[in-house]
């Protein structure tokens, strides 16, 4: 039952969703009705007007999002242009101390195996095409599992 309203506007009107664990979802709609409020609602990027959010059986309405344990790929896809493509999926590892190094390495090798770029791995974003930066941004959000 979350809401969210900007001033007077409310863009959220008490929407409920259930996603199931390993469920891919899509969320269709024209522009300004409130699909990427609500994933930034979910993410922790955004607070809510009112309800919550559970992730799992934890209420994570309050947590900040490096607790939320949630990966998003923005529209501009947010890559770092001073980092190689494997350095940028190695990010979020870093950030959450997740394993040793070369455990790191390996699943961000993985990872961009899975989106077909592994080949590409010591390339800057500046060196790709916009499918290959948007492919480097889906494996930096699948990386943390």
């Amino acid at each position: 039952n979350v809401t969210k309203a900007f001033g007077d506007l409310e863009i959220i009107k008490g929407i409920t969703v259930t996603i199931e664990k390993g469920e891919f979802v899509s969320l269709l709609g024209p522009s300004g009705c409130g699909k990427t409020t609500l994933l930034r609602m979910i993410a922790g990027l955004e607070s809510t007007t009112s309800g919550s959010i559970f992730i799992g059986e934890r209420d994570s309405t309050g947590l900040p999002p490096e607790q939320r344990d949630i990966a998003m790929v923005f529209q501009s896809y947010a890559l770092f242009p001073h980092l190689t493509v494997l350095e940028n999926v190695l990010f979020p590892l870093r950030m959450r101390k997740l394993s040793a190094r070369d455990k790191q390495v390996e699943r961000a090798r993985a990872a961009l195996e899975l989106v077909q770029l592994l080949h590409l791995a010591d390339r800057r974003p500046r060196e790709l095409s916009g499918g290959q930066q948007q492919r480097v941004a889906i494996a930096r959000a699948v990386v943390s599992e």
